[in-house]
C-alpha cells in the first residue's frame, strides 16, 4: 500500500505522516531540529502533487509561510514506462 510505504519516511532528522484530507494524499514532514513543516498533497488518482506548503519559524517566532500550487501538471511525455507507473493499487 502506497500510504503505508509513505509513512516509513522517518529518521532522526524528519518525523513524517501521511493521511487523506478530501480524497487527497497529505504528506506531513517535520524537521525535528528547526519544528519547520511541509505539507504536500497528491491526488489519490494521478499521483501528481497539488499543492506544497513550507511553515517555517523564525529566530523572533515568526512564522512564514510559503505556499505553492501547482494546476494543469502533467506527466513528461519522454518518460520511460519503467521508470513511472501510476500504482494499479492505491
Amino acid at each position: 500500500d502506497v500510504m503505508d510505504r509513505l509513512n516509513l519516511f522517518t529518521s532522526d532528522l524528519y518525523d513524517s505522516t501521511v493521511t487523506l484530507d478530501n480524497g487527497d494524499v497529505k504528506i506531513k514532514i517535520v524537521h525535528v531540529e528547526s519544528g519547520g513543516e511541509t505539507n504536500i498533497l497528491v491526488d489519490r488518482e494521478s499521483y501528481l502533487i497539488k499543492n506544497v506548503m513550507y511553515r517555517t519559524t523564525q529566530l523572533d517566532n515568526s512564522v512564514t509561510i510559503n505556499n505553492q500550487v501547482y494546476k494543469n501538471v502533467i506527466l513528461n511525455p519522454n518518460f520511460d514506462s519503467d521508470e513511472f507507473e501510476i500504482p494499479v493499487n492505491n
